[in-house]
Order: C-alpha cells, then sequence, then structure tokens
C-alpha cells in the first residue's frame, strides 16, 4: 500500500487534542490513541426490486471512501473489552467545522471489542441498518473498515472494504 501523506490542519489537531485530553489523565497513562487517514476502498451494491424476487437482481462495484474523514479509536485500561469512537472531522468542502458542528456535532460511541491478539484489534459497530467492523493492525500502522448494510428504501444490500493508515500512539509515549 502506498504511503498517503498527512494532512494536518488546526480544526483536525484541536479535535483530536480535545478528544485525547478527556481520556489522558494519569488514571489513563497507559491508554491507546489511534488516529487514521480517511478510508479508501471499494463497494458493492446488490438488489434493486430483485433483491425481494421481483425480478433479477442486479451487482454493481464502484469505489468506495470518507473522504475528509478522520477516524479516531481510544482505548483506555480502565475500561478493558471497550474503546470510544470517534468519526469526527468530516467537513466537506467549502464548510467550517464550526458550521458542521451546529448542524451535526460530533458524536462519539462506545464500541466492544470483539476480538483481539496483539497483531489485530477489531471492534464491532451496529448502526439501524447494518454492522461495521473495524479491524486495527497496530503491526502494520493500517485500519480496515468494513460494512455490511440493507437499504430498505432502496432495496439493496452493500458492501464495502476500505483501508486507511493510522497512527498508534499510548498515553505515556
Amino acid at each position: 500500500m502506498a504511503e498517503t501523506p498527512r494532512r494536518w490542519s488546526f480544526a483536525r489537531g484541536l479535535f483530536i487534542a480535545g478528544a485525547a485530553a478527556l481520556w489522558l489523565s494519569p488514571a489513563n497513562a497507559g491508554s491507546l490513541i489511534v488516529t487514521c487517514e480517511p478510508p479508501q476502498g471499494a463497494r458493492l451494491d446488490y438488489g434493486g426490486q430483485g433483491l425481494y424476487g421481483e425480478g433479477p437482481a442486479e451487482l454493481s462495484r464502484s469505489e468506495d471512501g470518507l473522504s475528509r474523514t478522520y477516524p479516531v479509536f481510544i482505548f483506555d485500561e480502565a475500561a478493558p473489552g471497550v474503546a470510544t469512537s470517534v468519526w469526527g472531522d468530516t467537513v466537506p468542502e467549502g464548510m467550517t467545522r464550526e458550521r458542521v458542528e451546529q448542524l451535526s456535532p460530533t458524536e462519539t460511541k462506545t464500541l466492544p471489542i470483539i476480538f483481539s491478539n496483539g497483531s489485530q484489534i477489531v471492534l464491532a459497530e451496529v448502526q439501524g441498518n447494518g454492522v461495521w467492523l473495524h479491524s486495527l493492525y497496530p503491526k502494520r500502522g493500517v485500519g480496515i473498515f468494513s460494512r455490511q448494510t440493507h437499504w430498505q428504501g432502496g432495496h439493496h444490500a452493500i458492501g464495502s472494504i476500505m483501508i486507511s493508515a493510522c497512527t498508534f500512539a499510548t498515553a505515556d509515549s
């Protein structure tokens, strides 16, 4: 995988510093913070009316990604078995961070760690219409993000897999 250039904006730095400040107290000295670049990858859409047996199902492939989105995961040794997920700093072209926060405040989620072996950490996120798996690889410095969703209104299923470069840092490093 080619190295992705890092683009640090003032808003991104402020956001990450704020999120880290919430977790980096002396009680959390062994915390791990994972900061990732915008995930990019591939997507499959399957369905149309055919998903319900009403005609042929269609399969289409396309690129997928979350531009200007920098996922952050915070692991606190005081809270084993879970991590805090922040998919903030998503600022569309032409908008300011302040305007985005007015329209949609940054949301943090507590996600269960469903697998961890020293080389890989997997978090599960259930949303109203599907499931995301966030697989983090500390030794490789990457994150792989996959989703399986079903959009009932659009009568189709979506599968995506995206990858991004990630930085893994402990609170005491």
